[in-house]
Parts: structure tokens; C-alpha cells; sequence
């Protein structure tokens, strides 16, 4: 492959930073809350079907990776394909974050607050 970097973009959040969960007594009864519509868009990114033109050109050479390996055989005739989209994509998406915490490893040390 020409291309050995694949285009990706991954947030991360510090331990530190994350909400504490509200507790369910705190919470409004379902009669209160709000229904807030969401833009289907926004709500599917980055499942399949909702790629985006470099998210489906990550999947694409992925999947022409594998199956330069043999790991992956697309669909012929009426032969289904060794794995479907969802499972590369869910495949993908665990890689690319094991590599992120490889190539970057956190540190947990600042990341926890601890009380004596």
C-alpha cells in the first residue's frame, strides 16, 4: 500500500475531567425531562452507512490490508464476505485505539485524585 497512515481522529478524555454520574434520586422523573430532537446525522456518525469520506477510505484500505493478508475474503457471486462492514469497523475502531494508548499511553498517575 502507497498509504501506510490511515486518517484518524481520536479524543480523549482525562480521568480527571469525566462527570461524576448523578444519582438516580437527583435525576427528574421522565415527566419532566425533555425530549431534545437530534439531526439523524449527528446521531449515526460513524456507523455504516454514515461514514464519512475519510472514515470509508480508513475501512477500504483496511479491509484491502486484510485481505492482502488473507485475513479477509470480499463477497463473490453469491458468496457473502468473510467478515460485514460492522465487524471490520468495530475491528478497526478497537485497533486504531490500541494503538492510540500505545503510542501514547496515559498517564494515570495525574489522572486519579486520591484522599488520605
Amino acid at each position: 500500500m502507497a498509504n501506510d497512515k490511515l486518517p484518524v481522529t481520536v479524543s480523549t478524555l482525562t480521568l480527571s475531567t469525566r462527570p461524576r454520574a448523578t444519582p438516580a434520586h437527583v435525576l427528574p422523573s421522565p415527566a419532566q425531562q425533555k425530549l431534545v430532537p437530534v439531526d439523524s446525522r449527528q446521531a449515526l456518525a460513524g456507523h455504516v452507512g454514515h461514514l464519512t469520506q475519510d472514515q470509508q477510505a480508513a475501512l477500504s484500505t483496511f479491509k484491502d490490508r486484510l485481505q492482502d493478508k488473507g485475513y479477509f475474503t470480499p463477497p463473490r457471486g453469491t458468496a457473502k464476505a468473510s467478515h460485514d462492514d460492522v465487524t471490520l469497523t468495530c475491528a478497526l475502531f478497537l485497533l486504531l485505539l490500541t494503538l492510540l494508548v500505545l503510542l501514547d499511553p496515559p498517564d494515570f498517575e495525574t489522572g486519579f485524585s486520591y484522599s488520605s
